[in-house]
């Protein structure tokens, strides 16, 4: 667990065709079409973990997830909360 850490969700419904329907969803594509332009990857798909808006990663590594942390900490330049 980190202090400096705040962690958002964002549920989406894009899935749902799949069988298993995500209650807290509302109906969206935007925001698969902008991570994906802007942690530049080539297909449209849900990261499980945005890290500063940068870049992803899956999370089911705890050591992999603070790595990236760490490499891409925006230090005092980010707002305050």
């Amino acid at each position: 667990m980190r202090d400096d850490a705040l962690a958002l969700n964002f549920a989406v419904d894009y899935w749902d065709s799949l069988g298993w329907k995500d209650t807290f969803a509302k109906p969206t594509s935007r925001p698969p079409m902008g991570l994906r332009r802007a942690l530049g990857h080539g297909e449209v798909y849900t990261p499980q973990t945005i890290v500063n808006g940068r870049a992803d990663v899956t999370g089911a590594d705890a050591s992999e997830l603070q790595a990236l942390a760490r490499s891409e900490d925006r230090g005092a330049g980010g707002p305050d909360l």
